[in-house]
């Protein structure tokens, strides 16, 4: 629940969940869920970018 609006707020609508889903969750359809994501972007609401897979980290060397 958002009751105003906050500088740089992230809102997170998760994934649905398909009936054919053998972890089907009721509490959330899939068309609930994309229709609320489609009216947050309608909104105004911008979704966030994937971002690139990190480098591996290399182990530092021991002299």
């Amino acid at each position: 629940l958002l009751t105003r609006a906050r500088y740089e707020t992230i809102i997170w609508v998760p994934r649905g969940s398909s009936l054919g889903d053998p972890y089907h969750d009721a509490t959330r359809p899939a068309a609930e869920m994309d229709a609320i994501a489609a009216h947050l972007l309608d909104c105004g609401a911008r979704a966030l970018g994937t971002l690139p897979a990190p480098a591996p980290l290399t182990a530092p060397l021991l002299l």
